[in-house]
């Protein structure tokens, strides 16, 4: 079950990498994975600080 291969620039998909070699495409691409995790976490957190002072 191999995920999707994303460059992290967003430029379109690398090509497929075995995850079992522990490449450095999949390597980038857990890495772009965790920071755009973080990245919606804070905007998320950002907003519902938003509502808060709205109120």
């Amino acid at each position: 079950i191999g995920a999707p291969q994303i460059h992290a620039s967003g430029l379109g998909p690398l090509p497929v990498v075995d995850e079992d070699e522990g490449s450095y495409n999949y390597a980038m691409w857990q890495l772009y994975q965790k920071r755009r995790k973080e990245r919606e976490l804070r905007m998320k957190i950002g907003r519902d600080l938003e509502d808060v002072l709205l109120l």
